[in-house]
């Protein structure tokens, strides 16, 4: 088995872990997904997961985190909070975008690109949150997922967009999240 493989498959556990740790958070009601949100990322997923597949390039931590995140989507029926936001909407017109090209052109990178740029536009609400209040977010969940990022990053076999984008944007989605999440903040400011 060659070093690349080794770290996706790697890739693969450690996002696993991510995942049943938020789980066990959700259950202990330490975080309170949004049903919405996790619905739609769910979904999107699902999508680049599919789009992956299709052009061969499929990697373990992508095949975990569609799984995972229809998981976390169950989860946040009782345990999540409701409600919809003008960035659940853009994100979820992006997944109907995607399968829509995709199935038009038959092209599934098109799906891949959507899909990621709908994913990107729904942290942004994930960010706003953390930036108001830190403990809202579970900071080893954070940070075991970068990890499983970094991981498919360097596993990938491939240098095509297919095989790239996915964990470039999820490694720089997730730096983000941490850099917020870690960075202290600033005494007499108001959140």
């Amino acid at each position: 088995m060659s070093t690349q493989v080794f770290l996706a498959n790697l890739s693969g556990l450690v996002m696993a872990a991510s995942l049943t740790w938020n789980a066990a958070a959700i259950l202990r009601r330490k975080v309170q997904p949004a049903i919405v949100s996790w619905a739609i990322w769910g979904s999107l997923d699902i999508i680049l997961a599919a789009s992956m597949y299709a052009k061969g390039v499929l990697n373990p931590q992508m095949a975990v985190a569609a799984i995972g995140a229809g998981i976390v989507f169950l989860l946040s029926i009782p345990y999540g909070k409701p409600g919809w936001n003008s960035v659940d909407k853009w994100c979820l017109a992006g997944g109907v975008a995607a399968i829509g090209l995709w199935a038009i052109t038959g092209n599934p990178t098109l799906a891949n690109i959507l899909s990621l740029t709908a994913i990107a536009i729904g942290c942004v609400p994930t960010y706003a949150s953390i930036i108001e209040d830190q403990s809202r977010e579970d900071k080893t969940f954070w940070c075991l997922t970068f990890t499983a990022s970094v991981l498919a990053l360097i596993g990938t076999t491939s240098l095509s967009v297919d095989a790239l984008l996915q964990p470039i944007v999820f490694v720089v989605a997730q730096a983000i999240a941490l850099w917020l999440l870690f960075i202290p903040k600033k005494v007499g400011v108001r959140s």
